[in-house]
């Protein structure tokens, strides 16, 4: 009022709303501080359900990231594990089909070996008819073929390489018969090593011992034929010793007690020839 009484310029006007708060907060202290306190603990809430709201945004969306990984690899594993399945089941149908294969070619070369048996038997048995030793010869000769042919289809397993072992046996004693006597030599020699082999692993099989047995018999019917009464000894003596592993088989088998002492007769006969020859 003095300043406008002395025409100077006023200094009044009217109070700013920061004004106006300072001094509501300084009538009412109590009730400014509460409502501080409250706004802060607002503005504290809100910005932890933000931040609380990121971090779940964020686990959600490392969860959906897992889920689909979990998804992408359980399904590479059913695709692998169908996939080996299959492959299983492709491997055991490989397997019947390789067995079945065996075991109709081991039935094929059964049947053949008995075939051929059977005409290398009735060959020898015409040779003993003396018109018919050309027919005999020619029999014998074809029928050595088709040994030589079979002999061929041996494999790495037992029943084949049984099999090689007889067809080596009946080869050598056509040869012999044809008075061939090296080829004859050599095949009973391998057929007798081949037997001897597989008696290695089945010291109770009576069908080896029985070709064994029979094959030393007609190599040394061969070595005495030519002279080598030694070696024959030896074949025989071998022989012999099937035999009397027969004879542990079947103690009391007739057929083997015969052969054994038709053995021991030869031995006895080349023996005496060897004595009178070195003499």
């Amino acid at each position: 009022l003095r300043a406008i009484q002395r025409g100077e310029p006023i200094q009044a006007r009217p109070a700013s709303a920061s004004e106006r708060f300072w001094k509501l907060v300084r009538r009412h202290p109590t009730v400014s501080s509460l409502s501080v306190l409250t706004i802060v603990a607002i503005v504290a809430g809100v910005v932890g359900v933000l931040r609380e709201s990121q971090r779940a945004s964020r686990e959600r969306d490392r969860a959906l990231e897992l889920s689909v990984a979990f998804s992408r690899e359980r399904d590479e594993a059913r695709e692998q594990r169908r996939s080996a399945e299959h492959q299983k089941t492709m491997a055991e149908s490989a397997r019947t089909e390789a067995v079945i294969a065996r075991q109709q070619a081991e039935q094929s070369l059964d049947q053949a070996l008995t075939a051929i048996n059977s005409l290398s038997k009735f060959g020898i048995e015409l040779r003993q008819t003396p018109q018919q030793q050309k027919t005999s010869r020619r029999i014998l000769e074809e029928t050595l073929k088709l040994y030589d042919q079979l002999e061929q289809s041996h494999g790495t397993n037992t029943r084949l390489r049984r099999q090689l072992a007889f067809t080596l046996v009946r080869a050598g004693e056509i040869q012999s018969v044809l008075r061939d006597t090296t080829k004859a030599n050599d095949a009973l020699r391998r057929g007798i090593s081949l037997l001897s082999e597989e008696l290695k692993g089945n010291r109770d099989d009576l069908e080896l011992w029985r070709f064994l047995s029979y094959a030393n018999w007609v190599h040394g019917n061969l070595l005495k034929d030519t002279g080598r009464l030694p070696e024959a000894i030896d074949a025989y003596s071998q022989g012999l010793a099937a035999i009397n592993e027969e004879l542990r088989l079947l103690p009391n088998d007739t057929d083997r007690i015969r052969g054994k002492a038709n053995l021991l007769t030869n031995i006895c006969a080349v023996t005496t020839a060897e004595r009178r020859f070195s003499d």
